[in-house]
């Protein structure tokens, strides 16, 4: 890497050469030739035979955090170019983030796996349950958050801002109520006397007078 060279470049992997993949995928196929040490239960492997297989995983998962690393830069590039030319980088219409490069994001392989992305962000993928709780715990955990708080951010972004209503207090609510009791317990004197609703204006007045003159007639020859 240091001299120039593309870990991500394909190369043939497996003993026919049909399939390819990147220098992870070929470093994992040789790993897993040797029968004794990749297949052996650890407890079960002589101390000689441990160091050999930890220096040889420590080596494959170097390999894998360099892919990894460079698979980021290109993808940020790359969004960063989409973003230029479309102005706004959120995708349209709800659309999933496009993956440059599929691979487990955990070991590194791309040849022969099953990957399946991260139901979350889905901007990774993984080739199996252990390399997805690994990854989880080792630091995708804080990756996916920040991703969907940015997410979160630009969407709040876009949406109207909304107003907030004051919080009445106790008092405040009983003395409300107490107002909204007296109002339905009180009737107009105009109700009660003609039995509908008072009216403004010169038509409420010829209104009242027209009603008003019978009952008081009534009550004149009542006291007579």
């Amino acid at each position: 890497m240091a001299m120039g060279g593309d870990i991500m470049a394909q190369v043939p992997v497996g003993k026919s050469g049909k399939h390819t993949g990147t220098a992870v995928d070929y470093a994992m196929h040789v790993f897993y030739q040797d029968k004794r040490i990749a297949h052996t239960p650890f407890h079960a492997l002589t101390p000689a035979e441990r160091e050999i297989y930890m220096a040889r995983t420590n080596l494959l998962n170097h390999m894998a955090s360099l892919l990894r690393e460079e698979v980021q830069q290109r993808e940020a590039a790359l969004r960063l170019e989409e973003q230029q030319l479309e102005g706004d980088g959120e995708n349209k219409k709800g659309q999933k983030p496009k993956m440059l490069f599929k691979y487990c994001n955990e070991c590194g392989r791309s040849a022969g796996v099953k990957l399946s992305p991260c139901t979350r962000c889905y901007t990774v993928s993984f080739c199996s349950q252990r390399c997805k709780l690994k990854a989880w715990t080792n630091r995708h955990r804080r990756e996916c958050i920040k991703l969907e708080n940015k997410r979160q951010e630009r969407k709040e972004a876009k949406l109207p801002p909304v107003t907030t209503t004051k919080k009445l207090t106790k008092q405040e609510v009983a003395a409300a109520k107490r107002e909204a009791q007296g109002k339905s317990t009180k009737r107009s004197v105009t109700k009660d006397i003609f039995g509908k609703g008072s009216k403004t204006g010169k038509e409420g007045e010829q209104e009242i007078i027209s009603h008003a003159l019978p009952r008081l007639v009534n009550l004149q020859h009542s006291q007579i």
